[in-house]
């Protein structure tokens, strides 16, 4: 799907927000009849500002997936080397947390296995003999 079929979409879908598509453009500040005759044919192309107008009113937000995650306003749509590295350390303490805690839990299980093995043999005992005498 292009831009322009993703904007058309938005726009024909801005009536699921409780509200009439002429009511969302002029809220926004936008000249409904432009907005009407683009959607249907009969307008080669809408403003840039109108459709920006639009857009802010109902919310949206550019997405582009190389870089992952929506602009804002303000920010670099690019994380920094030093955020990268940030997150990079945290994941890597987490990785090491998790490690040290997965071992622990294996040594209980490993204890615990040791701990029944008896137990389960004498049961096992304990029942043949029982059928013996039965």
């Amino acid at each position: 799907m292009s831009i322009i079929e993703d904007i058309k979409s938005a726009l024909e879908s801005a009536q699921n927000s409780g509200k009439s598509l002429n009511k969302v453009v002029t809220d926004a500040g936008a000249d409904y009849a432009s907005v009407h005759k683009w959607l249907h044919g009969k307008q080669a192309s809408l403003n840039l500002n109108t459709v920006a107008r639009i857009l802010d009113y109902m919310g949206a937000k550019i997405y582009i997936p190389e870089w992952g995650y929506p602009t804002v306003k303000g920010e670099s749509p690019v994380p920094k080397q030093e955020e990268l590295s940030q997150k990079v350390d945290y994941l890597e303490s987490q990785l090491a947390s998790m490690t040290k805690e997965r071992d622990i839990l294996k040594a209980q299980l490993d204890l615990l296995k040791e701990i029944m093995q008896p137990m389960s043999i004498s049961q096992n005992n304990a029942q043949k003999s029982d059928k013996k005498t039965a």
